[in-house]
C-alpha cells in the first residue's frame, strides 16, 4: 500500500506543478 501511496502523491504533485506553469 506505501508504493500505491507514493505513486498518487508524485502524480498528485506533478499534476500541481503542471497546472502553476500553466500560462493563464
Amino acid at each position: 500500500p506505501r508504493a500505491i501511496n507514493l505513486v498518487a502523491g508524485v502524480i498528485c504533485l506533478t499534476g500541481v506543478g503542471f497546472v502553476s506553469l500553466k500560462p493563464g
